[in-house]
C-alpha cells in the first residue's frame, strides 16, 4: 500500500487522500510520539482540517467541480 510507504518517510507531517471515485478525503497525521492519527470525512458540510499547513476546507470545496458517476 502507498500509504504505508509514504508514512516511512521520516519527514512526513501529514498525509492526505482524496477519493475520486465518492465523497471521501482521509488525513493521516504523525503525532509527537510517531503514531499516525486517521481521520475521515465523508459529509459536504464537514471541514476537513490540515494541521501541519495550519488551514482548513470544507469538502463541498474540495469536490466543487467534481461530477460522479451514478
Amino acid at each position: 500500500m502507498k500509504s504505508s510507504h509514504y508514512r516511512r518517510m521520516a519527514s512526513l507531517k501529514e498525509l492526505v487522500l482524496i477519493d475520486q471515485h465518492e465523497h471521501r478525503v482521509e488525513t493521516q497525521t504523525r503525532q509527537s510520539n510517531g503514531t499516525w492519527l486517521l481521520r475521515e470525512y465523508r459529509l459536504p458540510d464537514e471541514v476537513v482540517a490540515l494541521e501541519s499547513l495550519g488551514i482548513s476546507i470544507a469538502m463541498h470545496e474540495v469536490y466543487r467541480a467534481v461530477a460522479f458517476a451514478s
